[in-house]
């Protein structure tokens, strides 16, 4: 993760933590996700895995001190898969 810029440093994780954290938000997220395989939607489940992550990632940021970052990672509701 590249460092935050406006992130107090005493709330800022070393990154092999951080990488630690981030894998297993992740793999509980796809793990969730797995549901939709029943409904012929397993190939949309790695990239929702991703903004998920992301939205995850932004939202930690600002609850340290980053206001700079915004949160959302989508300008409009998805309203099919393939978007």
């Amino acid at each position: 993760m590249k460092k935050p810029e406006h992130i107090p440093e005493d709330k800022i994780i070393p990154d092999d933590d951080y990488s630690k954290l981030t894998a297993q938000f992740r793999w509980q997220v796809n793990g969730i996700l797995q549901v939709f395989n029943g409904y012929g939607l397993s190939e949309q489940i790695l990239p929702v895995t991703d903004m998920i992550v992301e939205l995850a990632e932004n939202y930690g940021q600002a609850l340290r001190g980053d206001k700079h970052k915004p949160i959302h990672v989508i300008e409009k509701p998805l309203m099919r898969p393939t978007e």
